[in-house]
C-alpha cells in the first residue's frame, strides 16, 4: 500500500502544509526560551546583588548606581 500523507487524519486548526509537528516544536522552544530567559534574569540580580555587598562606602555604592543606570538602566531616573 502506497504511503499517501494526505490519507492522515489531519486536524482541521493546522494550516494547510504545515508540518504535524511544527505546534509542539513551537511550544516546546517557547518553554525553553521563556525558562532561560527567567534563570538569566536571576542571575543578573544575584549578580548585581553580589556586587553591592562589596560596596565599602555611600559613594562606591552611588557610583555603582549611576554604572548601572548609564548601562542598564534606562526609563526614568531616580537621582
Amino acid at each position: 500500500m502506497p504511503h499517501v500523507d494526505g490519507m492522515s487524519l489531519v486536524p482541521g486548526y493546522r494550516r494547510s502544509g504545515e508540518s504535524p509537528f511544527a505546534a509542539p516544536v513551537a511550544a516546546i522552544t517557547s518553554v525553553v526560551v521563556s525558562w532561560f530567559e527567567h534563570a538569566r534574569k536571576s542571575w543578573e540580580i544575584r549578580k548585581r546583588g553580589e556586587d553591592y555587598a562589596r560596596a565599602t562606602d555611600l559613594p562606591d555604592l552611588e557610583r555603582m548606581e549611576r554604572d548601572w543606570d548609564r548601562r542598564d538602566g534606562g526609563g526614568m531616573r531616580t537621582w
